[in-house]
């Protein structure tokens, strides 16, 4: 809970940074954190207020460093007054004018050992080039970071000055910078102490009046999110999954639950059995031991207890953090650092848990009179018996609710996984193209790739389907003064749509070879028709983009994102001479995988020499945009399986003292002639209807839960009551074996040795 909560709070100014956000909701669509280029800076101009803005951009580049070269996903392009902002030390440079000069990079620590192997690369040389212009320009190292916390959402590995990225990557377009016409970085911002943002909000609206004139400003609403608030109420847009509020709530109140289980347990075994301590509270009552005593005495082992099993959990926590990281994809540690700020809310924690699960017991045997106890009658405490029954209740409700989320949650994930999302996604391997020269001319590597007998097609395009993230506007073209549409586009090849087995509603796909009109066609989904109100648009003209196109054909909605948002309008144009495209689609046999994979790495070290081979099957990535799912998934089965097994440590404890109560009658029901079912019957009826009892009051609490979880995906699977039957089924069977064990283990015995027991 510490680790989630407490990202970005290393930060010097945490408190006073902001993340940008425009909201399309007034026009019917939804956030981003993509902003106007010309945003940032003008805000810091415009609002006396921000003392610090800067734009980020995130890029995949090749950085290359003495002929060898790494393709690196974590490139982020900023201003100088980044580093003023955000607290990332230096191991070594100038953090007042790293990054005021043009072709300026800072290393992280870890990607300085990974390209210098422990040399101090400041001052060095390195060539970086980034998507989609194929020269590489030479950047100064101008320092080394420290490594950045797990705990941020800014994961880079170089920081590159902003100067680089209109100078160099717009190909010297610098004006660029100006633009209010499309969204690219994201920007924050950084307030005075005391300032409100909900104020500075207000005036947003103000503030954009003076670009009015601009079509893309029109009707959008800017938002500021606090930095601290991002891991937690971030998943914006194409922004990575997060984790959520909801969730950290969810599990530390289950893990609360588990401890409840556990302390109810102690609560009914050392209330079930205080017999066998009778004579040791009559004893210690007439030498002249007082209630007080006692019940310090018993609160005293309760307490003792807790802190042993605290001391014993130190150690599993150490013995299982690696699987525990691996299972939440963190990078949690254990050491002084972390728990000396939390040891007394450990301690807490563990005296909290000492006093629940220890002041009954301890009030309920130290009530006993001596003289009950020597009549034989100690134990006759009825209401001690109905909390018995209430806390087995109280334990199955958790675990019962627990097995049902968990079918619900891996139900969803299998639909997911196997949820027709429009286009074919098996046997289709990716390649991501930072070489330039090999996108705009990629046939004659393409007609050797179809030369080997395993590979079955091959297509081009801007995005693969998972990841179609750019926008634009379109509008009909007889209604140009109309709002534009928002709408995602990508560019494709002409086999694009065929290879991927996207079917057409109307009219047809791209030709193969595009004549000088057909730069100007485009295809569209259904959604974008409708939400157009074309009803045959085929043929029909729009406006694109701020461009004319004629609309050639209708395909048939796709998921082209997560399926936690409903199909978006998508327009899809066709890849021509000089335009660019950035991944390859390769769809092979499953014959001979690995020699396929050989046989492509060869030919792309052939056309692509200076740039490195990766791959990645479409399944897999698609399976990626849901890992925070199956993270999920994962944590509900531990904690089933947890709950559960306790659950039933304590049935067996409570099933085991039933039996020793009942094993004089025991025997004579079996003199009398009774079988071993009879004997079963006689122990299991009490908690099997407890059991059942439980399962009424837990199936509405997991259908309740179950149907908000399912509210996050535009597509779910159906809440099947078969699931509640099955989930109640496995405790009902699991409580009877559990029961009979003990029942049987009595029944067995020579009903002799029974009715002489005492």
């Amino acid at each position: 809970i510490r680790y989630e909560t407490n990202y970005e709070r290393f930060h010097v100014n945490a408190e006073k940074i902001f993340r940008v956000v425009i909201d399309f909701e007034p026009v019917g669509g939804s956030k981003t954190i993509s902003t106007y280029p010309a945003l940032a800076r003008s805000l810091k101009e415009d609002f006396s207020q921000i003392t610090k803005s800067t734009k980020i951009k995130k890029e995949t580049c090749v950085i290359t460093y003495n002929k060898s070269g790494f393709n690196e996903n974590n490139v982020y392009y900023v201003e100088q007054d980044f580093l003023d902002m955000f607290t990332y030390p230096l191991l070594s440079g100038d953090s007042e004018s790293a990054l005021l000069e043009p072709n300026s990079v800072l290393f992280t620590r870890e990607m300085a050992e990974k390209y210098f192997s422990g040399e101090d690369p400041t001052g060095k040389i390195v060539e970086i080039s980034t998507w989609p212009y194929t020269r590489k320009f030479s950047y100064k190292i101008t320092g080394v970071m420290k490594d950045i916390p797990e705990n941020s959402h800014l994961n880079f590995d170089f920081l590159v000055s902003y100067s680089s990225y209109y100078s160099v990557y717009r190909n010297g377009k610098a004006h660029v910078e100006d633009s209010w016409n499309y969204f690219d970085p994201n920007a924050y911002i950084m307030l005075d102490p005391g300032t409100d943002p909900g104020i500075i909000e207000q005036r947003f609206s103000t503030f954009l009046e003076k670009y009015k004139s601009r079509e893309s400003v029109i009707d959008k609403k800017l938002v500021l999110q606090p930095v601290l608030d991002i891991n937690i109420q971030g998943n914006i847009g194409s922004e990575e999954s997060n984790n959520s509020l909801a969730n950290i709530y969810l599990f530390s109140t289950i893990s609360i639950l588990i401890i409840l289980i556990a302390s109810f347990n102690y609560m009914n075994l050392s209330t079930a059995s205080s017999t066998k301590r009778f004579k040791e509270i009559g004893i210690r009552k007439i030498v002249g031991a007082k209630r007080v005593q006692l019940f310090r005495q018993f609160l005293g082992e309760s307490i003792i207890f807790s802190f042993f099993a605290f001391g014993i959990s130190l150690i599993l926590v150490k013995v299982f953090l690696l699987f525990f990281n691996r299972l939440l994809d963190k990078e949690i540690s254990l050491d002084i650092s972390v728990l000396a700020p939390i040891i007394l809310y450990l301690v807490g924690i563990t005296l909290l848990i000492s006093l629940i699960s220890g002041i009954y017991p301890a009030l309920l045997l130290s009530s006993f009179r001596p003289v009950n106890i020597i009549k034989g009658s100690g134990g006759t405490y009825r209401g001690s018996f109905n909390l018995k029954n209430l806390l087995v209740v109280f334990q199955f409700i958790i675990s019962i609710a627990l097995i049902i989320c968990t079918f619900i949650i891996r139900d969803q994930l299998i639909f997911l996984k196997h949820k027709n999302l429009g286009y074919s996604r098996e046997q289709i391997i990716t390649l991501h193209s930072m070489d330039s020269n090999l996108n705009r001319n990629y046939e004659p590597f393409f007609n050797e790739l179809v030369e080997h007998y395993s590979i079955n097609g091959t297509a081009a395009g801007l995005d693969i389907p998972t990841t179609i993230r750019r926008r634009a506007g379109i509008k009909r073209g007889d209604k140009p003064d109309e709002q534009s549409l928002g709408t995602y586009y990508t560019y494709v090849s002409h086999n694009y749509l065929e290879l991927y087995e996207v079917e057409f509603q109307k009219g047809r796909n791209f030709p193969i070879e595009l004549s000088t009109d057909m730069e100007n066609s485009i295809i569209i989904n259904e959604t974008t028709a409708k939400r157009l109100g074309l009803k045959d648009p085929v043929g029909k003209e729009v406006i694109f983009d701020r461009k004319d196109y004629t609309v050639i054909g209708v395909v048939k909605d796709f998921n082209f994102r997560p399926l936690f948002e409903e199909i978006r309008p998508l327009v899809i144009i066709p890849h021509y001479k000089n335009s660019i495209v950035e991944y390859f689609s390769i769809k092979i046999d499953t014959d001979d995988i690995s020699g396929t994979i050989s046989y492509i790495k060869d030919k792309w070290h052939e056309f692509s020499p200076e740039y490195p081979f990766e791959y990645s099957f479409l399944d897999e990535k698609i399976d990626a945009a849901y890992k925070s799912e199956q993270r999920m998934g994962k944590s509900f089965d531990y904690l089933t399986i947890i709950a559960t097994f306790i659950a039933c440590t304590g049935l067996l404890g409570l099933a085991s003292f039933s039996v020793e109560q009942k094993k004089k009658e025991i025997g004579i029901r079996k003199v009398l002639g009774s079988s071993i079912a009879g004997v079963i019957d006689l122990i299991a009826r009490e908690f099997l209807v407890l059991v059942f009892v439980s399962n009424v009051i837990a199936w509405p609490l997991a259908w309740l839960f179950a149907d908000n979880w399912l509210q996050q995906f535009a597509y779910q699977t159906d809440l099947s009551f078969s699931l509640f039957i099955l989930s109640g089924s496995v405790v009902l069977i699991l409580a009877l074996l559990t029961v009979s064990y003990q029942s049987i283990k009595a029944a067995l015995l020579n009903p002799i040795d029974s009715i002489n027991y005492e």
